[in-house]
């Protein structure tokens, strides 16, 4: 899946999408398709939720600190909002890296 690495300070933040972020984000009422009408709601959650993975212990308050700090937000928008769209195909279509063993058909 895709990633996007953050340096600020002497951290570094890794930010991707897997199953639990999606269904958390979605649990938390983010709705992509009100990008148009509320574009600042959008980025803030996106943001937030790429933050899930690797990083849930960090509050909203201290991920928008970060999220301030990034300079072509543009760009980072259109970045993250592709890695979303990319971790859905994956989940959904089975794109993922991962392949199981298991198999399924109708009875």
């Amino acid at each position: 899946m895709d990633k996007i690495v953050i340096e600020l300070n002497d951290s570094k933040y890794t930010l991707e999408f897997n199953r639990y972020a999606l269904i958390t984000m979605e649990k938390r009422g983010f709705n992509p398709s009100v990008a148009d009408s509320k574009p600042l709601t959008t980025l803030t959650e996106l943001s937030r939720g790429a933050f899930i993975m690797h990083h849930p212990e960090l509050k909203a308050e201290e991920i928008d600190k970060i999220i301030d700090e990034i300079p072509n937000k543009v760009e980072f928008t259109n970045a993250l909002a592709e890695m979303y769209k990319n971790a859905i195909d994956a989940i959904v279509n089975g794109k993922s890296e991962k392949k199981g063993n298991a198999t399924w058909g109708r009875a």
